[in-house]
């Protein structure tokens, strides 16, 4: 903050003009230093804590919260580009604005700079962006480094097991998938979703039409009207 009072005595300007020149400097000042541009490693720093903060607090879910984020994570990597935490957030921000493509990028590059030791979530939201863009195989590869390394994911995991196991034809896989994480997890829509598509394959109409209606009452987000209308009519 030195150069801020430096700047304002060295001017030739009488007391009221060098009060403005400090306010408005100091201002300044602080926008640098809360995140909104950043003119050094320090500041990139907090624009990374902003960013953090901002997402875990985003219970809403806005997207021009993430858009923030991801502008601040951006920054913060041009200072720090083998921050793994900054490429891990950002994909969250990514992947919460359905740019699944962006996110896996984010999320590899987080594993691969966290050599150390696994980067448990990092798989784990690689693996979820991969069913959203239909790479199924490549989303079991990572469910599977989930299940291995991190034993109290084992019952949610199973509802996207049953979802990569069903789109790659293993039926019977996705039954047992499902089944395990409804018996643990009731009301999950997406498990009634995926049960409801195996029982309509199996021409199961009645089983499949109360798995719609039940994703649909739990809250399902995508429309399934299509799906309601082929198993209840």
């Amino acid at each position: 903050m030195d150069i801020v009072f430096r700047l304002a005595i060295n001017l030739k300007l009488n007391c009221m003009q060098k009060n403005t020149i400090i306010f408005t400097l100091c201002f300044v000042s602080i926008l640098f230093s809360n995140g909104l541009i950043a003119q050094s490693k320090g500041d990139a720093y907090l624009n990374k804590i902003s960013a953090i903060t901002m997402i875990n607090q985003n219970s809403e879910e806005r997207p021009d919260i993430y858009a923030k984020s991801i502008t601040y994570l951006s920054d913060c990597l041009k200072y720090f580009p083998s921050d793994h935490e900054a490429y891990f957030y950002r994909g969250v921000a990514k992947m919460s604005l359905n740019k699944n493509s962006e996110a896996i990028t984010d999320f590899t590059k987080a594993i691969q700079l966290n050599s150390i030791s696994p980067f448990i979530n990092a798989y784990y939201n690689r693996a979820i962006c991969k069913i959203e863009v239909k790479q199924y195989k490549e989303a079991l590869k990572d469910l599977e480094m989930v299940k291995k390394w991190d034993p109290y994911t084992k019952d949610g995991i199973y509802t996207f097991f049953g979802k990569c196991n069903f789109y790659l034809g293993n039926v019977d896989e996705a039954k047992k998938n499902v089944d395990q994480a409804i018996k643990a997890y009731p009301n999950v829509n997406d498990n009634y979703f995926t049960r409801g598509l195996i029982k309509l394959r199996e021409n199961d109409k009645v089983g499949a039409c109360e798995d719609f209606t039940k994703a649909k009452q739990l809250g399902f987000k995508k429309n399934i009207e299509a799906e309601i209308k082929a198993a209840c009519n």
